[in-house]
């Protein structure tokens, strides 16, 4: 067979022919089973791995730094990238739906769980399993770090957690550290270990774990249930409540999609009591298609997201939903819906994605045997949820063709036999045009459950190497590596933000992500804006040296850091090791700088359907409400912009949910400030609400 090359016309000669709709009918491309890929990322222990140093530095040559240089729309954020700590190795930092970096307002502390490194010593045992937080109340510049979790028995993996804080608290002192992962026992999983420490007992480097009940292994049968591999979506929220989020699996040791069998999420509840946590079980079956020879037609990715009072919450897989036909018989989202903290949850309606034009349109693959394309939603790059201020579900991700409809092959999508040289792996994406390459997209849920619009976020010139990548820098290791599609937002969350990463193609010369740099973009909800896509930190850094090989293991934070005056700095990490060992010592940085202001939304919105925009309020009736200073000593302003005259009523509540002040203005076309004074009131937290006649929109004050 001809060797095929990074040419669009050798690529077209290798799919095959149209269907009278324009799609593509694939003639030479191979099917690739999803679930296996997933499943093998849950398979990973490290004890199944060779300890082993790659001793290049590195045998792939590195990108020339300076090589490529920004588009002309594209941002270049000024940061800097600071070591601040360390794991034993990279066994704990491959998901990027864990939720390790957090950030928590009240307190303006940033958090990071992470598997301890060697010279971390830690008590009352000292081995693979310890789990550290290292945490910073200066955005980064300080950094103080504790041990959370240390068992001789039982072995914590892939951490992930951040704080709880008693409602209404502003002292760190009044705050405790949570954790929470699987468990091995060294050679297969065995359940998850939960961990909570109090800061001050934590503080100056305390490399002693707790015992029980701060300390807790939970075995996978658990309250009649099952919560296997609680590594995903840890979540506070001002109830006082923290959630993480696992997979309900038949054997969590199993190695083909039959025996493991996804079959719901569990939801695991920690509500403090007494100095530590009372962990309770939430689990949710999803009704999905179900063959002899795959199993349960679920992914197991579990994800999860919650307003900021834990009132409005979505718990989300992909999977072929039960009874689905056409273009709906695809792994797709599907949602349940909570409005009252989790005590009851509704099914959300089943939607046809191929109605939003821009998903149709970017699918060039028709199903096998049919005209028509089945949109297939991907775990490959990465996929995340958030809600923004409208109580609106955003899924973030990408979107391939499914191979078939028949129920033995819904995991298998297309590869195309072209690898651009890297071995075996072919590509995932037709890279015949640009409208084919890896596309981000946010898709948003209406508030009534109904219907799904979204945005184009951007899209991508490369796509994920995998473990047996030629290419790839990890490759040694047998380490498989994505774009880490991630999402946050601002407290008030009207602001969401999105971050990935990706190669320049000029310097590779083909479409693995083997160097990635890692970008951002922001969106407003109200204005339908979009920024310029922004680049954050890649290989042409001068500090430190590692991002030249790449920027690799990122995480970006749960929240925004408000910086005032409109703009908002969005906490990352990324994590590095020149010798790609896998197994060999890991160094994290924390990335500071990162910022986007008001003045950077300036490009519409290029919506999934056409010609509908995704606002729920009306262009001509926009409304955005900022707060400054905030936190505030006494006195903070409320900075109201309308597009249109209307009548402004403000109120300022309690964490109570009393009214200590209200206003009612007359507010015509344009900025308006407002006082707001805080002296005779305690310190604390206090909320606002602002309606007008687009809407209300509300937010957090703090006073210090």
């Amino acid at each position: 067979m001809k060797k095929h090359v990074l040419l669009a016309s050798a690529l077209m000669a290798s799919i095959g022919m149209y269907a009278q709709n324009g799609k593509i009918i694939p003639s030479n491309a191979v099917p690739v089973n999803m679930a296996e890929k997933e499943i093998k990322k849950m398979a990973i222990v490290e004890e199944n791995k060779t300890n082993q140093v790659i001793t290049k530095k590195h045998a792939k040559p590195l990108p020339p730094k300076g090589a490529h240089s920004p588009s002309s729309n594209q941002k270049v954020a000024v940061v800097s990238a600071t070591r601040f700590s360390g794991s034993r190795n990279a066994y704990g930092v491959l998901v990027s739906q864990q939720k390790p970096l957090q950030y928590n307002s009240d307190i303006d502390i940033v958090t990071f769980v992470h598997r301890v490194s060697t010279y971390f010593t830690t008590a009352p045992a000292d081995n693979s399993g310890s789990i550290g937080v290292s945490w910073s109340l200066n955005h980064g510049t300080n950094w103080d770090s504790t041990c959370i979790w240390a068992d001789g028995t039982n072995l914590a993996r892939y951490p992930q957690g951040g704080i709880y804080n008693p409602p209404g608290n502003t002292n760190e002192n009044n705050i405790y550290f949570v954790g929470t992962g699987p468990v091995t026992n060294g050679s297969g999983w065995v359940g998850n270990w939960y961990a909570s420490k109090a800061y001050t007992a934590s503080v100056g480097g305390n490399n002693t774990a707790l015992g029980p009940p701060s300390t807790t292994f939970i075995p996978s049968a658990y309250g009649g249930s099952k919560q296997d591999m609680v590594r995903y979506m840890f979540t506070y929220t001002n109830d006082g409540l923290v959630r993480a989020a696992g997979p309900i699996v038949n054997d969590m040791n199993a190695t083909t999609n039959a025996g493991y069998s996804p079959r719901g999420m569990a939801i695991m509840k920690g509500t403090f009591a007494a100095g530590s946590f009372n962990w309770t079980l939430d689990s949710l079956i999803f009704p999905v298609e179900y063959s002899s020879a795959n199993g349960n037609a679920l992914l197991s990715t579990p994800l999860m997201a919650w307003d900021n009072n834990g009132t409005t919450g979505y718990a989300v897989m992909l999977g072929v939903r039960q009874g689905a036909t056409g273009t709906m018989k695809g792994i797709q989202p599907i949602v349940y819906k909570t409005t009252n903290g989790g005590a009851s949850w509704t099914l959300i309606p089943p939607f046809d994605f191929t109605t939003l034009n821009q998903v149709d349109n970017r699918l060039p693959v028709a199903v096998q045997g049919g005209t028509f394309a089945v949109p297939f939603f991907s775990t490959n790059e990465g996929v995340d949820v958030t809600v923004d201020a409208m109580g609106r579900l955003h899924l973030v991700g990408t979107v391939v063709s499914a191979y078939s409809t028949h129920n033995d092959s819904l995991f298998y999508t297309y590869a195309f036999n072209s690898g651009g040289g890297c071995g075996s792996q072919n590509y995932s994406f037709y890279y015949g045009t640009t409208t084919t390459h890896p596309t981000i997209m946010d898709f948003i849920l209406d508030g009534s459950g109904t219907s799904w619009n979204g945005i184009v976020v951007d899209s991508m010139a490369t796509e994920g190497p995998d473990d047996a990548n030629t290419c790839s820098q990890w490759s040694g290791a047998t380490l498989t590596t994505d774009a880490r599609i991630q999402i946050s937002r601002n407290d008030a969350a009207d602001k969401i933000f999105y971050s990935w990463t990706e190669t320049d193609t000029s310097i590779t010369g083909h479409h693995f992500n083997v160097y990635p740099d890692l970008y951002m973009k922001g969106y407003d909800i109200y204005t339908n804006t979009t920024t310029n896509k922004t680049l954050v930190i890649g290989t042409g850094a001068t500090s430190p040296t590692v991002a030249a090989y790449g920027i690799f293991w990122h995480y970006m934070s749960n929240r925004a850091i408000n910086v005032g005056g409109g703009t908002y700095e969005i906490p990352f990490t990324f994590s590095g090791d020149a010798t790609f060992g896998g197994t060999t010592p890991l160094d994290h940085y924390y990335v500071s700088g990162a910022v986007f202001t008001m003045a950077d939304y300036t490009n519409p919105e290029l919506p999934l359907s056409a010609g509908k925009s995704n606002s729920a309020i009306s262009k001509n009736t926009n409304v955005s409400v900022n707060a400054y200073p905030n936190p505030t000593n006494n006195n903070t302003q409320l900075v109201v912009n309308l597009d249109k005259a209307s009548d402004i009523h403000i109120e300022i509540l309690n964490t109570l949910g009393q009214v200590i002040n209200s206003m009612n203005i007359k507010g015509d076309a344009g900025q308006h400030i407002i006082n707001v004074d805080l002296s005779n009131e305690n310190a604390g937290i206090y909320f606002y609400n602002v309606t007008t006649n687009a809407g209300k929109v509300t937010g957090k004050l703090i006073k210090e």
